[in-house]
């Protein structure tokens, strides 16, 4: 707690506190001329320090009105506090603002993978296009935040995954700038930021319509990569940048990933993946033209910064619609069919995955599973079906042949086109 008390002597009031570290400390306002002598001034001043105290003990913001108040100080008096370990040091005022915040914040995390940058600039972008470079941080409001959220899907025709992915970047943005006392609450902290599935950008790549794309590539290292992206289920083109040759064990029929977009993680990103034969097949093919010594398996693919473009001219070199996010759903595809076959835990294991984000974003079903769901007739319901033809008329044929009807028409069913189901 602080206390107030005044000096007759000096005309000035005194404000005496105990500082976080231990001892006390004192700061003095002069009286003025009014009735109480710049009393209330003072008390108010004293209970600022008091919300001052609290908030550095217990690890809390600062409350709105004390950091309104502590903006105004002068600087002699704001140094006396930042020397008791109640306030930092000013910032520069310029980082106030938007533009000169986010240029420092960028800075600051320098070291950051140039993927995750590269994401980050365009919510940066798109906060300065929305609110302007000169933007008081303090003026951004929660009402501002659901604007900006709006802008995002009406006028830049953003998808809700891609909106929800930018007002995530906005939100930890804003949440150094209050760690830095520039902010006492984020604008973005109501605004849902859980990662979107988009199920209508789904799409399943056939066999039929993997191998025309094989087919259609120029080169070998193009038709790895593909395989890779197909049925290897890799990252592309994350994943394959820094793949070597000595990754690829022949013998062991597998090989090593490393994905950066997990290398944060208990396992390092490191992943073994089989060496599946769709795989084998392109990867040996274009092992056999490799040059000797040569390290990387991709030596000129590597250096693409955008290799989509490519994929999506062999799509259609291939006589083939584009289909959307074409790597991710090559990688999807295999995604779910590993886990049909073999499981999730495996599925999961070799794509580099969690089973939550997996059904989120990965699995799908396919009209394949569709027909055989709706071919499929349980024990259960084949033995109520031969109760109930027992009860009703005298049996005239054996029961494997009722039940292989009543197959033969589900089946016809399933395998009629869906605008004659139901009629």
């Amino acid at each position: 707690m602080a206390s107030l008390s005044y000096d007759e002597k000096n005309k000035r009031w005194l404000i005496q506190f105990l500082i976080p570290s231990g001892g006390r400390k004192s700061v003095s306002m002069k009286a003025t001329r009014g009735r109480d002598k710049g009393q209330s001034k003072a008390a108010a001043f004293k209970n600022h320090i008091e919300d001052l105290t609290t908030a550095v003990k217990s690890g809390t913001s600062i409350p709105p009105q004390v950091v309104i108040w502590q903006s105004k100080l002068p600087d002699e008096t704001h140094a006396k506090l930042v020397a008791a370990g109640l306030l930092e040091k000013r910032l520069d005022p310029e980082l106030s603002k938007l533009g000169p915040y986010l240029r420092k914040w960028f800075a600051d995390r320098a070291g950051t993978k140039h993927s995750t940058v590269l994401t980050w600039r365009n919510a940066e972008r798109n906060l300065k296009d929305y609110f302007g470079a000169d933007k008081c941080l303090q003026h951004i409001t929660e009402e501002d935040a659901e604007s900006f959220q709006r802008w995002l899907k009406s006028t830049q025709k953003l998808q809700d995954a891609t909106i929800r992915k930018r007002i995530a970047i906005s939100k930890q943005m804003m949440r150094s700038a209050i760690k830095a006392r520039l902010l006492t609450q984020n604008p973005f902290a109501e605004l849902k930021t859980a990662s979107l599935a988009n199920r209508k950008r789904q799409y399943f790549v056939t066999h039929p319509e993997a191998r025309k794309v094989l087919d259609a590539c120029s080169n070998a290292e193009w038709r790895a990569l593909v395989a890779l992206g197909r049925y290897g289920a890799l990252r592309v083109p994350s994943e394959i940048r820094e793949m070597k040759w000595e990754d690829i064990n022949w013998s062991a029929d597998c090989f090593h990933v490393h994905a950066p977009k997990t290398e944060h993680h208990a396992d390092d990103g490191d992943r073994v993946v089989p060496l599946f034969p769709e795989v084998r097949k392109y990867l040996w093919e274009l092992h056999e033209q490799t040059a000797d010594g040569e390290i990387y398996v991709f030596p000129n693919i590597r250096h693409t910064t955008n290799v989509l473009p490519t994929l999506h001219r062999i799509i259609k070199r291939a006589g083939l619609k584009v289909w959307p996010k074409a790597w991710q759903n090559m990688r999807a595809t295999r995604a779910t069919e590993l886990e049909n076959e073999f499981g999730a835990h495996k599925s999961t294991q070799w794509c580099g995955h969690t089973e939550k984000i997996a059904e989120a974003h990965y699995w799908m079903v396919t009209d394949d599973a569709v027909s055989e769901a709706a071919a499929f007739v349980s024990d259960a319901y084949m033995m109520q079906s031969g109760a109930e033809q027992g009860r009703t008329h005298q049996r005239t044929e054996s029961d494997g042949a009722v039940f292989s009807a009543l197959f033969r028409s589900v089946r016809v069913c399933s395998s009629l086109p869906s605008g004659a189901r139901g009629t």
